[in-house]
């Protein structure tokens, strides 16, 4: 049976404090049945359900149908989309509210955003954050003004320490439900680092960390075609791939000649240029005029395998601090 009514009931009551001897007594039940109601084992009547919607000043469809935490996550998610975020402002937007609201953290690092990436517009993360903030002021207001002493005017700051204090339980379990995939509007390439970890990505068969987001544009959103980005973290021995550039690539895992082409050997990456040699030999170009030999018995032993296809590059794509 599933226990939404009970779920309410216990929500509101413990909102407001009350005992479970306190609602039976407004319902002319014993406590125990509260208990059942609670636990999902009983469903009020419908007199009884009007009693409930009258003490806890909610509507019946509150009651039985959709919960204020539902409505209040499809607020925040509505509220997210609006603003046609990239998937770094909404991670960083996550971030913030569950570090200050689920985890003690502190207001002023809820509003500090000196942030100097330009995948992030600033504007964006402090508009959703205070129109989320306002969000938690209506969904909470009765019981912050019950506690405020009904104060006119109360700073924005003492009311989000409030809500933190108070319901940080609650509203844990609301963000952690947010569903980016209702919230962002594209498509994203996912931007990976090469590590040191010990943990092989098993699609790219090397050590990495994912990095960052970037947009995909429509023009790369090819049916059963997927890219992925690597940021260069050292100096290729091919010009044209510069340190702290974004190479794009579209996924490719067979021979291709004479082309740039990401390579994973012995676990690590390198772009490079492959040439069919005799005897079923290859010339593998890690630079213009430097290539070694190797046989396909050579190349399996080193764990070879090819990754993807090159096929644009994005310029110090993060900042010089490489902040994300």
């Amino acid at each position: 049976m599933e226990n939404h009514i009970g779920t309410i009931i216990e929500m509101n009551r413990k909102r407001r404090n009350w005992s479970r001897k306190y609602i039976a007594e407004k319902l002319g039940v014993n406590v125990s049945m509260i208990s059942f109601y609670e636990r999902g084992l009983k469903i009020p009547s419908d007199k009884k359900k009007m009693i409930l919607c009258d003490l806890f000043n909610i509507s019946w469809q509150e009651l039985i149908g959709e919960s204020p935490e539902t409505k209040l996550r499809k607020d925040i998610t509505q509220i997210l989309f609006e603003m046609e975020l990239n998937k770094n402002e909404l991670l960083l937007i996550i971030e913030r509210i569950t570090e200050f609201y689920c985890n003690s953290g502190s207001y002023d690092n809820l509003k500090n955003l000196h942030i100097y990436n330009k995948t992030i517009n600033i504007e964006k993360i402090e508009n959703a954050i205070t129109k989320i903030e306002d969000l938690f002021f209506s969904f909470f207001k009765e019981e912050i003004y019950k506690n405020k002493d009904r104060k006119k005017v109360i700073p924005m700051a003492d009311i989000s320490k409030y809500i933190q204090e108070n319901f940080s339980n609650i509203l844990n379990g609301i963000i952690s439900n947010l569903n980016e995939e209702d919230i962002l509007h594209d498509s994203f390439i996912t931007i990976y680092e090469e590590i040191l970890s010990n943990k092989i990505n098993n699609e790219l068969y090397a050590d990495v960390q994912i990095k960052g987001y970037l947009p995909q544009p429509k023009e790369y959103t090819y049916k059963n075609i997927q890219f992925f980005g690597l940021l260069i973290t050292k100096q290729s021995n091919m010009a044209r791939y510069q340190y702290n550039d974004v190479v794009v690539f579209k996924k490719y895992n067979d021979y291709i000649y004479n082309t740039d082409i990401l390579i994973s050997m012995n676990g690590k990456l390198k772009i490079v240029r492959i040439t069919k040699h005799r005897d079923s030999s290859f010339l593998v170009y890690t630079q213009d005029d430097d290539f070694d030999i190797y046989t396909e018995k050579q190349l399996k032993k080193n764990n070879f395998k090819i990754i993807g296809i090159p096929i644009e590059i994005k310029i110090n794509y993060f900042n010089e601090n490489n902040d994300i």
